[in-house]
């Protein structure tokens, strides 16, 4: 996938969820829409932590954990960010089951969850959710 690419899709997506441009972005319109989604505010997540996306073959759904204790501006971008590998990564996320990946630089553990480390490096995953993110929250129009 590319950067325009996941641009693209986060435009397309802020079009079909937020035509009115709304701010702050309904992010409910999307749990709403999307049964195999839940997104639960954790408070005692590491420091380093922001956010991860997660996979379960036993419910079939994806559970984005969003770490509560962090500024609620960067709350937002992190659920926009984990939004963007939800939509953009979400065969990679659900073909290694039982796996983590911390930034998708292939450390695993054994909780089915994509980590974002708040000063992790960046991957081309964690770069195409940003962008992603970027376009979901402000589109180019």
């Amino acid at each position: 996938m590319s950067i325009q690419r996941a641009r693209t899709l986060g435009e397309e997506v802020a079009k079909q969820y937020n035509p009115e441009g709304n701010v702050p972005f309904p992010f409910e319109k999307i749990l709403d829409d999307k049964s195999n989604l839940r997104v639960i505010h954790v408070p005692n997540l590491p420091e380093n932590i922001s956010g991860a996306t997660g996979y379960s073959e036993q419910l079939d759904k994806f559970t984005i954990i969003i770490n509560s204790a962090k500024p609620e501006k960067r709350q937002y971008f992190t659920l926009a960010h984990e939004l963007g590998h939800y939509f953009l990564h979400a065969e990679q996320i659900r073909s290694a089951p039982g796996k983590i990946y911390i930034d998708s630089d292939g450390y695993l553990d054994t909780n089915g969850m994509l980590l974002r480390e708040d000063e992790g490096p960046t991957s081309d995953m964690e770069r195409e959710a940003n962008n992603f993110a970027g376009a979901l929250l402000m589109p180019e129009t």
